[in-house]
């Protein structure tokens, strides 16, 4: 599946979410958002950073991330913004700010940087990255949008960046330090800090799957958590049937002394409604996706399988990749190469049909005193405004779904 990783940080918490690891206090703040209710805060020349790490390293490849980010002061020195390597080292891309506010990207591994846009304060921009990962043609491309309410424009100056590509340096290049495994959100280099201002709505895509394989466009991000109950298979953490109300605590203050579990019987299902979206998303929404996680645990670090799964609006289901449960405590689900959390394409829906979605998940496996449990279960929905209407176009550019286009 080419979307990685769907974050505007509606968990409200770093550490007991999606991300590795968080370096630095907790950057979550409500006051000021993109979308949602919440979104990361970074201070100029703090050490605060959060961290995504895939399941396993690679060395081979192209990858995608955006974030959008809003600058409110000009730093005295280049700060990092977001950026790719090895499990500990910024060592692969990197996108900094100037002490002009000017966006930069950086080859960490040669290293080459080349400067692009400047941002203006207190404005948000969409930048997204093209990271293609190779010892001897590598390329690093950035590009860079203006967002004024609902429409998100291509800054003068944009593409640019490191490659034989429009708008690149000309020159391919090594771009392949040992491995790429971790995605850094804030800046973990000596003496580098983070940049100062928010950041919301990330995306992770790679080349690979059938949609979202290439640039993720616009979006928002939304938090979709069970609202009721369809049909449950599971048991109360206690005793009796499984609950809802169990798992839809917001996923950044789990609770995980309320769970439900199964340890006794194989194929067992718990199927839920969603609680009511947010009013923020439209009726005529451009509804991209929605990435469904969930916190699992068990009382054996012993092999057991289960996996989530999703109801469209007419009780088609689809299910998702194997989850493993073999922990004696608590995870959450982790992503490419080897992703255990589903993505599910909205294609042509609308937030109605989405609404009318059902979430859940499955055991495969059976071994008694092997419990699963699941403590919190949630979904990533990524939307944006639909198009301008009557088949609007600028000169040059064409409407795609989640974004323009040239």
């Amino acid at each position: 599946m080419a979307r990685l990783f769907t974050c505007g940080f509606e968990e409200n918490n770093a550490a007991e979410t999606m991300w590795s690891t968080l370096g630095g206090a907790s950057p979550i703040q409500s006051t000021t958002v993109r979308s949602g209710v919440y979104a990361a805060q970074f201070t100029n020349g703090g050490t605060v950073n959060v961290r995504r790490n895939l399941s396993a390293s690679v060395t081979s490849g192209t990858y995608y991330v955006r974030a959008y980010v809003r600058v409110t002061a000009t730093p005295a020195g280049a700060r990092g913004m977001f950026s790719s390597g090895q499990n500990a080292n910024a060592n692969g891309f990197q996108v900094r700010l100037s002490n002009t506010r000017a966006v930069l990207i950086r080859n960490q591994v040669t290293p080459t940087e080349v400067t692009g846009p400047v941002l203006a304060l207190n404005t948000w921009y969409r930048i997204e990255v093209r990271h293609l990962i190779s010892d001897t043609v590598g390329q690093v491309e950035c590009r860079v949008f203006e967002v004024s309410g609902t429409t998100e424009t291509e800054v003068a100056g944009s593409p640019f960046g490191i490659g034989n590509f429009t708008g690149g340096n000309g020159t391919n290049e090594d771009t392949l330090p040992t491995n790429i495994q971790t995605f850094f959100f804030g800046d973990i280099q000596t003496g580098g800090g983070s940049y100062p201002g928010q950041m919301d709505d990330i995306a992770i895509n790679n080349a690979t799957g059938s949609f979202q394989t290439s640039w993720p466009g616009a979006g928002k991000i939304a938090l979709a958590e069970p609202g009721g109950e369809t049909a449950m298979g599971w048991e109360d953490e206690t005793a009796g049937a499984s609950l809802y109300t169990n798992v839809n605590d917001l996923p950044g203050t789990p609770d995980d002394a309320n769970y439900n579990k199964e340890d006794d019987t194989d194929a067992q299902i718990d199927q839920m409604i969603l609680a009511t979206l947010p009013a923020e998303i439209p009726a005529d929404a451009d509804m991209i996706l929605m990435d469904l996680y969930a916190r699992v645990g068990s009382t054996q670090v012993a092999a057991t399988t289960g996996r989530l799964k999703i109801w469209d609006e007419a009780s088609v289901l689809t299910n998702g990749p194997n989850v493993d449960f073999a922990i004696n405590g608590w995870r959450i689900l982790s992503v490419g190469p080897t992703n255990e959390h589903q993505v599910f394409d909205l294609g042509t829906r609308t937030r109605a049909n989405v609404q009318d979605f059902d979430i859940g998940y499955e055991n495969i496996t059976n071994v008694a005193t092997r419990a699963r449990r699941v403590s919190a279960l949630w979904a990533n929905v990524e939307w944006i405004e639909a198009a301008p209407g009557g088949g609007a176009t600028w000169p040059g550019w064409i409407w795609n779904k989640g974004g323009w286009t040239a």
